[in-house]
């Protein structure tokens, strides 16, 4: 399953729900602050883990945890960050980069509120 199709298919299940089915896709997860991509493990990503068992315990002791995914060669998730300002969006360059062929596509946008 690709991470397109995994998003879709974890889309309104508990936390605990949705870290376990990243978990048994091979993508490895840690918890971090609700509301914050700040790591809740003491070795932060590095600690992230496929183990159900880790997982499940991890939600557990933090049921409102968000997901944190290492992102890159550990998970095979490449995430690009584009900023939306007040006096401007990188959108215009992500698109820019997209028809030069360097961003083969995107499985999920999530557009934060202009900061």
């Amino acid at each position: 399953m690709d991470i397109g199709d995994l998003l879709i298919a974890v889309a309104g299940c508990s936390l605990a729900d949705a870290a376990d089915r990243f978990a048994q896709a091979g993508i490895p997860v840690f918890p971090c602050v609700r509301g914050e991509k700040r790591p809740l493990t003491e070795h932060g990503f590095h600690e992230a883990t496929v183990n159900s068992r880790t997982v499940s315990a991890w939600w557990r002791r933090w049921p409102a945890a968000n997901i944190g995914i290492p992102t890159g060669h550990a998970s095979g998730v490449d995430v690009v960050d584009v900023d939306r300002k007040p006096g401007g969006t990188g959108f215009p360059w992500f698109d820019r980069a997209g028809e030069a062929g360097l961003i083969p596509g995107w499985a999920a946008l999530w557009a934060d509120p202009v900061s």
